[in-house]
């Protein structure tokens, strides 16, 4: 699958689109929504914007197997996953609360919630409207 967005991609981003932020703070002056699943969202991660869609909200159930290779299985749709990226992973049977679990529309080249956890809501700037 190819990626949704490339690199210096421009896209247009709802910032209002769960709430209204503090400025200089890690918190929201009023709050009303959440994302939901589907959704492609920008955060931040390690000083980096990054574009990725909700996969799983708080409180969804994660499934995990191993039969044929590490799977994760969340929202309906499951995932494949790395030796590594399963042990990152498994001790969670539910998207921990205030976060989501965020994948790349290219799964097999994306470097997403797989590889370094859930993201927390509060981390999340917006939701691309259009590019």
């Amino acid at each position: 699958m190819e990626p949704a967005f490339k690199d210096k991609s421009s896209v247009f981003v709802n910032k209002l689109a769960y709430g209204l932020d503090i400025p200089f703070g890690d918190s929201q002056f009023l709050s009303w929504s959440r994302p939901k699943v589907g959704d492609v969202v920008v955060f931040m991660k390690d000083g980096n914007l990054v574009v990725k869609r909700c996969a799983a909200i708080s409180g969804m159930p994660l499934d995990y197997s191993f039969d044929s290779g590490y799977n994760l299985s969340a929202g309906g749709k499951s995932y494949s996953l790395t030796a590594l990226q399963y042990h990152l992973l498994v001790g969670n049977d539910h998207v921990p609360d205030g976060t989501i679990l965020a994948i790349g529309d290219n799964e097999a080249k994306s470097i997403d919630s797989r590889d370094y956890g859930f993201v927390p809501e509060k981390n999340i700037l917006g939701r691309i409207i259009c590019r």
